[in-house]
């Protein structure tokens, strides 16, 4: 959303290819990519914030389907002079736009699609960290309003790698991936890996 979504992310969140191959859970690679021991066993975050985002577009293989409200946990670890490796999570709740596209393009929305949504992403990032003893680093960050219309990688930064980070840093995603899940219509899965199922109440 997709923060996939989700600049939140995902188109590099940006969408791949819709499969209708059986992909890996998504929930058991995240919890296998997206983890502190992912980037660091031996040493305490020198980020570890959490921050509300509200009021998130999150896109699907046709364009914007639901409107997304999530809270991100952010870690980061510094791996080496300019070198650091962030670990960030979301966990929220979505809705679907009555008229758009379903995410996984089987048919139009009900308005009725209702979930919770949790994925993430583990980023490399090249670049200085801001030297201000103004930065939250631990605890909770304001809660912020989307000025985005989707959970993409460049929304991500924007929105609070910008906040610790000097400008010209460069960011690699190691690997992302989100499910949405409803009780009765159906579960989506956006990841590096593949996109699968869809979100329709029929």
């Amino acid at each position: 959303m997709i923060d996939r979504k989700i600049l939140m992310i995902g188109t590099l969140i940006a969408l791949i290819g819709f499969s209708t191959a059986a992909p890996r859970d998504v929930g058991t690679e995240w919890g296998e990519q997206v983890n502190v021991g992912s980037c660091s066993m031996d040493s305490s975050p020198l980020i570890d914030v959490e921050q509300e985002v509200r009021n998130g577009t999150d896109l699907g293989s046709e364009g914007s389907w639901s409107e997304v409200n999530y809270t991100r946990d952010i870690q980061v670890w510094k791996i080496d002079d300019g070198q650091y490796c962030a670990v960030v999570e979301h966990e929220g709740r979505f809705q679907a736009i009555e008229g758009a596209q379903s995410p996984g393009g089987e048919g139009t929305l009900t308005g009725n699609e209702k979930g919770q949504m949790q994925g993430g992403y583990r980023a490399m990032i090249s670049g200085d960290l801001k030297e201000s003893s103004k930065m939250t680093v631990r605890g909770s960050l304001d809660p912020v309003e989307s000025n985005c219309t989707e959970l993409d990688s460049e929304c991500e930064q924007s929105t609070w790698m910008n906040q610790y980070f000097e400008s010209g840093q460069n960011v690699e995603y190691d690997w992302w991936g989100w499910i949405y899940r409803t009780q009765n219509c159906g579960t989506w899965t956006n990841s590096q890996s593949s996109n699968s199922g869809d979100i329709l109440c029929k």
